[in-house]
């Protein structure tokens, strides 16, 4: 072979293998755009070619993609950083615009985060409270000016530094002497860092005074009102002179309440009356007041012994002093039931009138009911005419009477939400009516509380018991 066909081989050769050389050296420069001819060869040179066009290709398609992504990432940083700036614009206005101070301390007790409203809460000087501040300065100058009392102001300082190592939330109130009172919450989080919160309850404490006050005035208003409420119920001798063995239950609901009851000598025999009136508390007890007095007038005006005029008097009284005869819609609809018992000198006789109210009697141990009248008294619905039937009673043998308003039968059961209902009370009466007088309210209420658990008690309760008659 001639030099001349050695030289052109030569070149066929090297040329592709020069400029795959100078190819490399440009995709190692960052030109991945790079493309060597020769790749359609079927030797080794052009296998060497192809193989280098398709790496370059791979590594451009893979720089665009990381291009991409960095460009994304960029972006993605740059609408976090937005967010957080915002975030934290909005944070710093809510803290500064919120009605209570807040502070942040770290577990080194430097000062990390705080609002203005904290600083002016507790009028402390510019500079004491800074971010990266120690918390001793701020307890010190507090100390020092007199804040947490008399006494020397390291000891104070010392106390107050103890109280922000606790754990967990600590409430404490500082009034100053200017009468302001700032409440200060104060919780430990886990890895140390304390929230401080203060907010100033000067108007709040001031309400809770003026309640108190107010509280206390009212309480005792009706604490007097039930003394004179009490005064004006009969005493327990009065009631056993008048008509023997007996007893009363009287429980107001509240302090003084809508249930009364009467015993009086008129004429030749005794007045026994029980009252349920409308409502309870206070306006019960005003209601009594109203009875009593129309019961006064009622019993100077009629004949003793004529219970159902009595009855009736006391009506025309109440529809009276009620307004109930009036057409001002502004008064109200207010009245009493009662169960009247009036019995001749000798016991031998008595005279019932019911007014919505029914006398329950135990004779030879069974109940029977005298059922009273279906209208109350005082009502405006009731005419001023309305005539209140009498039962005369004859008494042989030992009779037990019993007069109940209706508190106990309508108390609900906290355990079956059910009322105690007439049914139960006749079989509770019947239990307990051969114990001694003085035994028997214990187990009545015994058994009415037994039935009510914790549900709360809906109404007054009163109840009149007594006996007649011999063996």
């Amino acid at each position: 072979m001639s030099v001349g066909t050695l030289l052109s081989v030569g070149r066929l050769i090297s040329a592709p293998l020069v400029a795959t050389t100078d190819a490399i050296g440009k995709l190692a420069a960052g030109d991945l755009d790079v493309v060597v001819s020769g790749g359609g060869r079927r030797d080794e040179v052009g296998k060497l070619a192809a193989a280098f066009n398709l790496l370059a290709k791979e590594l451009g398609e893979a720089r665009r993609k990381l291009q991409g992504y960095t460009e994304n990432l960029e972006a993605e940083i740059a609408k976090r950083t937005e967010e957080l700036r915002t975030k934290e614009s909005q944070l710093r206005i809510a803290l500064e615009n919120m009605p209570s101070g807040i502070m942040v301390i770290n577990k080194d007790m430097n000062i990390e985060l705080f609002n203005d409203k904290y600083v002016d809460l507790y009028e402390l000087p510019n500079g004491v409270i800074k971010v990266g501040g120690s918390l001793h300065d701020m307890i010190r100058v507090r100390a020092e000016r007199g804040d947490y009392g008399a006494g020397d102001p390291e000891v104070l300082y010392l106390d107050r530094l103890d109280g922000y190592g606790q754990s967990g939330q600590e409430r404490v109130e500082n009034t100053f002497p200017s009468g302001r009172t700032l409440e200060t919450i104060r919780n430990r989080m886990e890895n140390g860092t304390l929230v401080a919160t203060c907010t100033d309850i000067t108007e709040r404490k001031q309400a809770e005074t003026t309640l108190q006050r107010t509280y206390h005035q009212i309480s005792s208003s009706i604490d007097y009102a039930s003394r004179i409420q009490r005064s004006i119920l009969p005493g327990s001798d009065s009631v056993e002179e008048a008509i023997g063995d007996n007893f009363v239950i009287w429980e107001p609901r509240d302090v003084v309440g809508g249930d009364v009851y009467w015993c009086h000598e008129w004429g030749h025999g005794s007045l026994i009356i029980l009252g349920d009136c409308t409502g309870h508390g206070v306006p019960g007890a005003f209601m009594t007041l109203i009875s009593t007095g129309a019961l006064e007038r009622s019993m100077a005006e009629v004949e003793p012994g004529n219970l159902s005029g009595l009855v009736s008097r006391m009506h025309s009284f109440l529809r009276r002093s009620l307004g109930q005869e009036s057409e001002n819609d502004e008064f109200v609809d207010d009245g009493l039931e009662l169960a009247a018992c009036f019995v001749e000198a000798d016991r031998g006789q008595m005279t019932f009138v019911g007014a919505h109210l029914d006398l329950l009697v135990i004779e030879q141990g069974e109940v029977r009911q005298i059922k009273g009248g279906r209208k109350g008294i005082g009502y405006r619905e009731v005419g001023h005419d309305h005539v209140f039937e009498e039962t005369v009673i004859e008494v042989s043998g030992v009779s037990r009477f019993y007069m109940v308003t209706d508190g106990i039968v309508d108390q609900i059961s906290e355990e079956t939400g059910k009322r105690f209902r007439k049914t139960k009370l006749k079989e509770l009466l019947l239990a307990v009516h051969d114990q001694p007088f003085d035994q028997q309210p214990d187990l009545i209420m015994n058994a009415v509380k037994s039935h009510q658990g914790d549900a709360p008690r809906l109404d007054d309760v009163a109840v009149v018991g007594f006996a007649l008659g011999r063996v």
